[in-house]
């Protein structure tokens, strides 16, 4: 229900709509003629403010995503950001990836994007036995004493006696599943 109160009038653009004022709000633009003219000098204006409206970052410009991953800018103003460690594992392939292919961080660092800590995983089914393997490293070396867990942190215990009994075993398995330790 529209409500006509005698400071209320029809809208000056031919709608038919009731308006306190001479337009509904919009309205005064539909009798803008518009030329090919006006259109650049509305687009030049529209795209100086643009750019002078806040800083654009340069190209390579790296930053933290809120995963914890670093992104890298790789197209000027609006452009896309890309994971630095893809592109780490592109360049040393020399290829893209495939849509499948997933990149592991060893010691689960994401932002540590060097090539030694990298791992190409072929599929989501790879990399989650990756992650099962990581896993039961972790349990086997909190269970041998090598690594304890305190106020919320997992914490290694390197101390200065070589004596476990499976000292040679876990070390194999951090080695080939979590990353290279040394111990003593």
């Amino acid at each position: 229900m529209v409500w006509y109160t005698p400071s209320m009038r029809k809208c000056l653009c031919g709608c038919g709509s009731t308006t306190n004022r001479s337009y509904v709000s919009g309205h005064n633009l539909r009798n803008l003629k518009r030329t090919d003219a006006h259109k650049s000098a509305i687009a030049s204006a529209l795209r100086i403010a643009w750019r002078t409206k806040r800083k654009r970052l340069p190209i390579g410009t790296r930053r933290k995503d809120a995963g914890g991953y670093i992104v890298v800018k790789m197209v000027s103003g609006q452009g896309r950001w890309a994971l630095e460690h893809v592109l780490v594992i592109e360049r040393a392939l020399r290829r893209k990836l495939t849509k499948r292919e997933i990149v592991h961080h060893i010691n689960g660092d994401r932002s540590d994007n060097r090539r030694s800590n990298l791992f190409l995983c072929r599929d989501r089914a790879h990399h989650n036995r990756v992650h099962r393997t990581q896993d039961r490293a972790l349990r086997q070396m909190l269970e041998a004493g090598l690594v304890r867990f305190r106020w919320g942190r997992y914490e290694a215990v390197l101390s200065g006696r070589c004596g476990h009994d499976n000292i040679g075993r876990i070390a194999e398995i951090s080695y080939r599943t979590y990353h290279q330790w040394t111990w003593c």
